[in-house]
């Protein structure tokens, strides 16, 4: 199981695990001293390691409240968004938590696109009631400032996209024509690396010319080819995008590199080079 496996001591070496703990202990506290529901610390208490290596209890807890927005009858395709100033100006930390499904990352990333946002850095976790929340660091793809009609925009297309009244790769490909140029990427720019691979899970680098809705295309990509991704770290400067996937399989266990070597490197190289 995913959660299984990202919650083992095994996998995460003593670092995370210790982190993890102090995390853990300190958001039960400030939960309890708020008096915090049942929800929330069941939230706490259950939440993957590797997710509370990355957060802070602060975090911890405003994700629990978030995950419990979705508690209850009536709530299979609704989305629960929440917004927060990002640690460097003009980045912002958006939250997402819905029902996990098969190509959920993707689908996030690309309505992201889709409203005018680029992606930074990115997480992803699942919840042992099958939550999956994932976590964007963006910021607008234009000199435009983020407001409340981007954030309002964005939980709009989310909730459409997701609930299958939108089509998101049509909505995509005009805003990839309007707004990109057609330039097609160059060889010399476009790289795919595959490892380290292990542990908690294995890694994927993917270097390639930057386009609307690239990390649409590689983490739908992904996605197909049957890996979760659990961690990206996306990294834009001077139009190349420089993004690491960190990847389980279906089953939560890492792809050995021959795995992956075989059957999504050349995949994502095909996709990297796609001609807008």
């Amino acid at each position: 199981r995913k959660v299984e496996n990202a919650m083992s001591p095994d996998t995460d070496g003593a670092g995370i695990v210790h982190a993890a703990h102090a995390c853990r202990d300190d958001a039960t506290r400030q939960a309890l001293s708020e008096g915090a529901s049942y929800a929330v610390l069941s939230f706490i208490e259950t939440a993957p390691l590797r997710y509370l290596a990355h957060r802070t209890p602060a975090d911890v807890l405003r994700d629990g409240r978030l995950v419990q927005s979705l508690s209850g009858p009536g709530v299979f395709d609704r989305v629960a968004v929440t917004v927060a100033p990002g640690g460097t100006p003009g980045t912002w930390v958006v939250d997402v938590a819905t029902r996990d499904r098969l190509g959920l990352f993707g689908t996030i990333a690309g309505v992201l696109a889709l409203c005018g946002l680029d992606t930074l850095r990115a997480e992803a976790f699942t919840s042992h009631r099958g939550i999956a929340l994932d976590m964007f660091v963006v910021q607008p793809s234009v000199d435009v400032p983020a407001d409340d009609r981007t954030w309002a925009t964005l939980e709009r297309e989310l909730d459409a996209v997701i609930s299958g009244r939108s089509d998101l790769a049509a909505a995509l490909a005009v805003r990839c024509g309007h707004y990109d140029s057609v330039r097609a990427p160059d060889d010399r720019e476009t790289r795919v690396t595959v490892g380290p691979c292990g542990g908690f899970s294995s890694s994927v680098h993917v270097r390639a010319r930057d386009r609307t809705g690239l990390l649409y295309d590689l983490a739908h990509t992904i996605e197909r080819a049957g890996f979760d991704i659990r961690r990206a770290v996306i990294t834009t400067r001077a139009h190349i995008a420089d993004d690491v996937f960190e990847l389980t399989d279906a089953e939560g266990a890492p792809p050995t590199c021959e795995t992956l070597m075989t059957t999504l490197e050349p995949l994502l190289m095909a996709v990297s080079h796609l001609r807008i």
